[in-house]
């Protein structure tokens, strides 16, 4: 029973360690502030972080697609058979 007691007590602080605290310091598109805290050592979410991966693909409009992928060089769901 103890040893389940401090798994669980570890497992709780992991979980309580990965998110922070502090929210995201992007902007949505209506120019406010992120609301997400979870938060990449880069202190953006995974949406705002320029880290993250992009759909290579062009729009319509001649514009670069900005949907997030897995992989760098994969299509988002619009462009994957285009």
């Amino acid at each position: 029973m103890k040893s389940l007691f401090i798994a669980l007590a570890l497992l709780l602080s992991l979980v309580a360690t990965s998110a922070s605290k502090d929210p995201c310091k992007g902007t949505t598109s209506k120019r406010l502030p992120c609301k997400s805290t979870m938060v990449m050592a880069d202190g953006y979410c995974r949406m705002h972080s320029p880290n993250t991966p992009r759909c290579e693909a062009m729009t319509s409009k001649k514009t670069p697609c900005k949907m997030v992928v897995d992989k760098v060089g994969d299509k988002c769901k619009y462009h994957i058979d285009k």
